[in-house]
């Protein structure tokens, strides 16, 4: 199912009157990068450093600093 953000961009970045519908996959790729670049741009690159920073110091239960890759799985998953 395409969203109507996906639906809107994908009209806007049509060139012309007919669609090669062979590319269309590759077409809503190139849309979801887009629309997920955007998405990521309006939050501060200080900010997102702070939220991971945050949910690995949950994982860091002895505060040493360190933690196994696993628990760096489980927090990048709660960092949506």
């Amino acid at each position: 199912m395409l969203t109507p953000k996906e639906k809107n961009l994908l009209i806007r970045l049509q060139k012309s009157e007919t669609i090669q519908y062979k590319e269309f996959p590759d077409m809503l790729y190139n849309v979801r990068y887009e629309i997920a670049v955007s998405e990521m741009m309006d939050y501060n690159m200080n900010d997102i450093a702070m939220f991971i920073r945050q949910e690995f110091a949950k994982e860091d239960t002895d505060g040493s600093g360190l933690i196994a890759i696993i628990q760096c799985n489980e927090a990048l998953k709660r960092c949506k």
